[in-house]
């Protein structure tokens, strides 16, 4: 049998909000008790009280005083902007596989500002400067699966040590999510993160990106 405070553990350790609450002694008891009742009898096959929940909780405090932040202290050390930038994608063929791996030494003659290439599953995109969209899909031939224009490309760099430290890369991004920024596109390398978003959301990007840095180290 199913031990409910083990089912109340569960629960909690995969809700990140709650936890994060309860490791900062905010979660009110009561009510998270409530919103899991349903679910913790559902696991539990029989009826709960939901004072039974409330102490299951309690108790789980001290251990989850110790869990690390969900969101740890992040220090980045540089800022850059491209813009205007274009999103393009193609379907992922023995072609645009060719293709792509010949388009940087192509491109190489046009002087880039800005080019990634990504090969997922079933997909390739680039991300180039918009006035050598057209230069891509020359190169690529195939039609593109989709385009998109008038982004920007923000890239923010970190050091080393974080490479190692969970949740970094989450930190900045639920920074940007919290603003409804809508990210298109997301390329990372060694000790860089670049996000490609509208043109509209740069400087509200740029706010909430700046409390990443010292202002001394901002640029």
């Amino acid at each position: 049998m199913v031990k409910v405070s083990d089912i109340v553990s569960e629960l909690l350790f995969t809700s990140d909000l709650e936890l994060e609450a309860m490791r900062k002694g905010v979660l009110n008891l009561s009510a998270y008790a409530e919103q899991i009742h349903a679910e913790v009898e559902k696991k539990a096959w029989k009826e709960v009280k939901k004072t039974t929940i409330v102490v299951a909780l309690s108790r789980l405090q001290a251990k989850v005083s110790q869990v690390a932040p969900l969101r740890p202290l992040v220090h980045l050390n540089e800022l850059s902007v491209k813009s205007p930038l274009a999103d393009i994608t193609f379907e992922k063929t023995q072609h645009t596989i060719r293709q792509s791996r010949s388009l940087s030494a192509f491109l190489n003659t046009f002087d880039p500002q800005f080019l990634t290439i990504t090969q997922g599953i079933n997909e390739v995109t680039v991300v180039v400067s918009q006035d050598q969209a057209s230069v891509v899909m020359q190169h690529f031939v195939s039609k593109p699966k989709a385009i998109f224009t008038d982004l920007v490309g923000v890239t923010v760099s970190f050091s080393e040590k974080y490479l190692v430290e969970p949740n970094v890369i989450y930190t900045v991004l639920s920074a940007l999510a919290s603003k409804r920024i809508n990210i298109v596109e997301i390329v990372s390398t060694y000790t860089e993160l670049s996000v490609i978003i509208g043109k509209a959301q740069l400087e509200l990007s740029i706010q909430t990106l700046n409390q990443f840095f010292d202002q001394t180290n901002v640029n």
